[in-house]
């Protein structure tokens, strides 16, 4: 399995504001109401590393300026967050954004080149979906 896989299935993904979190295939009774107050789909998707690549942080400061910029100028309901290795060692900003169909999803991630997002529904276990391809 590839290194970048595995990081993305180990990893948590936090709601930067009120400290919700989920894991990848872990359903949560605490997520899911956490969700159901914005919508009933969400994505994680980071501008950052692009490929898997650790740009410097001032690449990935620029890029996540930006992707908060196209965010709000599109109206779409999101909120920052993070998502981090077990025990914070490696940590990358994002946002959950809500509310959008799972084709559309995947293209916020190909539009920042990522390798995958994370993507739910209400009442399902959040996925790793690849948008490589």
């Amino acid at each position: 399995m590839d290194y970048w896989i595995q990081s993305y299935l180990q990893a948590e993904y936090y709601d930067t504001e009120q400290e919700h979190f989920c894991l990848i295939g872990d359903y949560s009774e605490s997520w899911q109401q956490w969700i159901k107050a914005f919508g009933q789909t969400y994505c994680y998707v980071t501008p950052y590393n692009p490929h898997s690549v650790i740009l410097p942080q001032k690449e990935n400061r620029n890029r996540i300026e930006r992707f908060y910029h196209q965010l709000k100028t599109q109206n779409l309901f999101c909120r920052k967050a993070h998502s981090q290795a077990p025990g914070g060692s490696f940590r990358e900003e994002g946002a959950f954004i809500f509310d959008l169909s799972f084709s559309e999803s995947i293209q916020w991630g190909r539009a920042y080149d990522q390798n995958a997002i994370v993507y739910g529904t209400v009442d399902s276990a959040p996925e790793l979906v690849l948008c490589r391809g």
